[in-house]
Order: C-alpha cells, then structure tokens, then sequence
C-alpha cells in the first residue's frame, strides 16, 4: 500500500477498531449507516427547518451541502485512495457500498457539516450533545464496516468543518451585496 494512509497508527487505529467484532454492532452499524448518507440527512434537516420555521436558513444549508460536495468530489478525484478492502487482505467489511475512492469520508463530513448547522440554528446544549455523539458514531460504524481509515474519518471532519465555514461566509457577503 503506497499512500497516505500507509502509516502506522492510521493502520493500527482501523485494525483495533474493524478488527473488534460484535454481533450486536454488526446489527446496529448495518442500518445506523443510513443515517450517514445524503439522501437521507438532507432531506430530514430540510423537513426539520420547513417544521420549525426556519425556511430562511435553508439557503445556508444549501450552500454548505453545495461547497461539502465540491471539496469532497475535488479531492477524491485528485487523490484517489483505494478503500480498506482494496489494501488490506484482512479488513472486515460488512457494507459495500462505495465505488469511489476512500478519502476524505463524504459522510462524516456530511455529519459534521450538517451537524455544526443544526447545532448552530438551534443553540441547545442537549443538540449539541446529541449531534456529537452522533458524529463520531458516524466515524466509528465507517471505520467499523471497513470503508474507511481513520485518516479518512478525520478529513471528512475537517472538510464539513471548512464546508460550514465557507458556507458561513459566503452567506454573509451574499446577503451584504443584497442590501447595495
């Protein structure tokens, strides 16, 4: 394996973690994925946003799902990285279901990007709680499955926090160049 995932706490990190078979996680992750993947996450949020009345904001969250796909799209077709199972004879995989490279994870920055949105929009201690368990679950159960390296975990993180950010900004300068 000649990549950038060929070091060794990136492989020790996934064997520790793809290697710690539970039955009950193999339940779990087979369906908790789902709420991992876009056609899922978005349109839940958007049906959160039109029932709270926060229709005004679903500009912002369609800007950072617009940005989160550019960047991930750019960079996995930049740098292809082959998936676990593609390089190590031993990951245990129990979902296939990517064909495009492995780095960054889209999902977990879809995690955090729409989770820093939420927790944003709705300033509740509880949410933010709750939305960080439920991004770092998303990292594990990509590890877990074997669909990703860690490395690919903490890039997708990266990438939905710039994702927000970017989003962020280009919201305000839209909206200032409205009011010329």
């Amino acid at each position: 394996m000649s990549s950038i995932e060929n070091f060794k706490t990136n492989l020790e990190l996934f064997k520790v973690i793809n290697y710690s078979r539970s039955e009950f996680l193999d339940t779990f992750f087979s369906f908790f994925y789902l709420l991992g993947k876009g056609q899922v996450v978005i349109p839940l949020i958007l049906v959160i946003l039109i029932l709270t009345k926060r229709r005004n904001s679903i500009h912002l969250f369609a800007i950072e799902m617009i940005v989160l796909g550019m960047i991930v799209l750019t960079i996995k077709k930049v740098y292809p990285v082959p998936r676990p199972a593609k390089t190590l004879a031993t990951a245990y995989q129990i979902i296939e279901y990517y064909k495009i490279g492995s780095f960054p994870s889209g999902d977990c920055a879809l995690s955090m990007a729409s989770s820093l949105f939420l927790i944003n929009e709705f300033r509740s201690k509880f949410l933010l709680v709750i939305l960080t368990i439920y991004t770092l679950l998303i990292g594990y159960e990509r590890i877990y499955t074997g669909n990703h390296f860690p490395l690919d975990v903490i890039a997708g993180y990266i990438v939905g926090t710039i994702s927000f950010l970017i989003a962020r900004k280009i919201l305000v300068l839209w909206k200032k160049k409205r009011k010329c």
